[in-house]
Parts: structure tokens; sequence; C-alpha cells
């Protein structure tokens, strides 16, 4: 009996093309779209069909029927998003696409939870999680005004990722100002206090739930390292490293089984030392950025999913190796560059902080995974992508 294929989108980001690549490795026919026609995973040799989608985000009834519409004629293929607009359309119509593809999404509400980080912190309350407070105001200036506010706060975007748009505020002339900045926007934002404590205070589960909310992969890692750029204080994470840490596992699976999760999800968490607790604040209902750091240290995340979109027997995956390392070559270094330029390292903590870092790659390959490195195809393709958006997002 031949495999089902996969279909693998959107293809902007990095962590797709170790998913891409994979497949092509291991036999199976790959399958991938996105809307831009110059998408760098568009160029992985050995992707045998390629599909320009109309944009998920701009027009979703058009983008949702053209999935149907190529899953009528080819159906039976496992479909993976790597997207937050793509996976919430997909997640809202799951019971039309499962006519043709094989999914593993939770439903649109479940996702569109996860998706809006208001909801998220309404969520997390009602189940008891741990989480810092979280400000969720439906006139925003005027329940501020009501509100006993404690400082230092993050104002973020109810559903933006990578930390853009977010403002750091310590006190209430500083609040004053962000509020004119972000303007018209304001119902779309929620305030949350700043747990304080460094990069390694940040934590990530990885999940994969079945369709029985059933847990079959688990995997967890401390940040090392996060971006530092013009408009981003602490967005995603440059460098990372394999670790297991049972507190936060315990609190992700009691949360996600409670709410009947299912498929892929990325958990973030901060160490708050005021209290000796992990605070959830944050679910990414899709693939994750660094998702080939699971892959190589045992946890294969895309074949566990596809095993069970196949009808494969798959046991609970949570065994992995810990102290490995994952750095984001191109970001990590554009980000060592905004500390620099911005007083927040001296050039002899620079040069430091580089040699530390590539030395451990060198001496210990195995045990350090380097990202984005440029002659990798078709990452030259990402790094020109990626620098166009950090011209328009900092």
């Amino acid at each position: 009996m031949n495999k089902p294929g996969i279909i693998i989108g959107i293809l902007r980001e990095i962590s797709n093309f170790a998913i891409i690549k994979y497949f092509i490795r291991i036999g199976i026919e790959v399958t991938v779209f996105d809307n831009d026609p110059e998408a760098p995973g568009f160029f992985i040799p050995g992707v045998q069909k390629k599909l320009i989608t109309p944009d998920p985000e701009t027009s979703p009834v058009a983008f949702i029927e053209f999935m149907l519409e190529f899953g009528a004629k080819n159906p039976g293929n496992v479909l993976l998003i790597n997207d937050d607009p793509a996976s919430q359309l997909i997640a809202e119509n799951r019971g039309d696409l499962k006519k043709y593809f094989r999914i593993l999404v939770p439903d649109g509400l479940l996702n569109e939870m996860a998706f809006d980080k208001a909801k998220t912190s309404l969520a997390l309350e009602k189940y008891m999680v741990p989480a810092p407070k979280t400000y969720v105001l439906t006139n925003f200036v005027d329940n501020f005004k009501k509100t006993e506010i404690e400082f230092p706060l993050v104002l973020k975007p109810r559903s933006s990722g990578g930390s853009r748009g977010q403002f750091f505020v310590n006190n209430r002339r500083e609040l004053n100002s962000a509020l004119d900045k972000i303007g018209d926007k304001k119902p779309s934002y929620i305030a949350q206090e700043w747990i304080p404590g460094d990069v390694t205070s940040l934590c990530n589960l990885a999940v994969l739930f079945d369709h029985k909310s059933e847990p079959k992969a688990v995997f967890t890692c401390r940040k090392l390292s996060t971006m530092r750029s013009k408009h981003i204080y602490q967005g995603i994470a440059t460098y990372y490293i394999s670790e297991k840490i049972p507190e936060i596992i315990n609190i992700g699976l009691d949360f996600f089984k409670k709410i009947k999760w299912q498929g892929l999800a990325e958990l973030e968490f901060k160490y708050d030392k005021r209290d000796a607790k992990f605070k959830m604040f944050e679910i990414n209902p899709r693939v994750w950025a660094w998702i080939r750091l699971p892959m190589e240290c045992g946890v294969n995340f895309p074949k566990i999913y596809y095993d069970l979109q196949s009808g494969e027997n798959v046991e609970l995956q949570c065994e992995f190796r810990s102290g490995v390392t994952l750095l984001r070559t191109v970001i990590d270094s554009y980000s060592l560059y905004n500390k620099y330029k911005d007083g927040e390292i001296k050039f002899s903590a620079l040069c430091g902080n580089v040699i530390k870092k590539y030395s451990r790659l060198v001496l210990h390959p195995k045990e350090n995974i380097v990202e984005e490195l440029p002659w990798n195809s078709p990452n030259m393709r990402w790094i020109s992508f990626y620098m166009k958006r950090l011209k328009k997002y900092g």
C-alpha cells in the first residue's frame, strides 16, 4: 500500500525546511504551497508539486475554496501548516477539509483561544493555570483609568507573533505614551504583567495530541538568547538548549487534556522567582520556529504527526537528549549587532559571546545544531527574504 503524500505550507519560515527535507529524504511525496511565489521553501530540491494559493490573511474564503478544490482532486494527503492565519482557517473549516485531507488540528474555537492572547489568559484563569496577571480590556483607556495597575507591564497585540508591536512600560507616564502610539488599535491589545528574570527563565513546551486528546509527543527546552532589534525588545529566541523540565510538562499536559486539545502546539513559560512557579503566557497552535531541535534530539514531531495521520500505532515519545543547542545564526548575529549599537553590551562582551557559541559548534558539532547556514539550500533565499521583512518590521 502506497504511503500518503504530505502537503506543507506556508513556506517563509526556515523551520519548514527541515520538515520538507525530512519527508523528501524518506521518500514521501511532498507538495508545498504559499501565496508568495518567492517564498524560499518553493526552492527546496525534491519537492514534487508547488501550489500558489490565495493569501489566507487577506483572502480567507478564496484560500479555503482553493484548498477544498485541490483536496477533491487529490484526496488522502496529510496536511501540515506553519502559519497563524492559515492554521486558524484550517481549524475553522476542519470538518469540510477532513473529507479530502488527513489533518490533526483543534476546532476553530480552541485554535482561536490559543491564537488570541486575551482569550488565552481567560482560559488559563478558568483552569487555574499559573500565568502572569493580564488586563483584558474592551475599552482600553477607560478601563485603565479605573484599574489599579502594577508596573512594569508589557502591552502586546492580542494576535501578533515575534513580539512585534509590543511596548514595555515602567509607569503611567510611559503607559500613556505607549497608548498614544497604539492609537486606534487599543482594543486589539492586552496589557500583561512583566515577570522579572533573565532570558534563561524563558522555557518552551512542544506537544502533539491525537484525536482522543492524548499526548503522543513531548519536548522541552530553555531559551539562551532572544531577538533584539529596532522595534523588538525581547522577541523570538535565537539560541535554545534542550532540557527536561517536568514542571512545565505537567502544567501543559494537564491543561491541554482538560480543554481536549488535538494536534501540535508550542506553549511558552517564564519562571517567576517571586513565587517559584512557571507561568504560562502564550500558546502557538502550529509548527514552531525551533522544530529542528526536537527532531535532532529524538522527538521527530513531523514524523509522529504523519504516522498518526497514516493510521500507525504511535506510542508517547517523551525521551530526548538534553544539553543540545540550536543556534539561529542570522537573527542571532543581527540581534547582537543591535544590542551593541544600543549600548546594551560592550564590544569585548560581544566578542566573548560569539567565541563561546561558535567554539561549541566547532568542538562539539553533534551537540550544537546550526540553523540558517547560507550554503544550505535554500537558506540564501531565506536570508534575502528575511532581510526584507526586517526592513519592514525592524
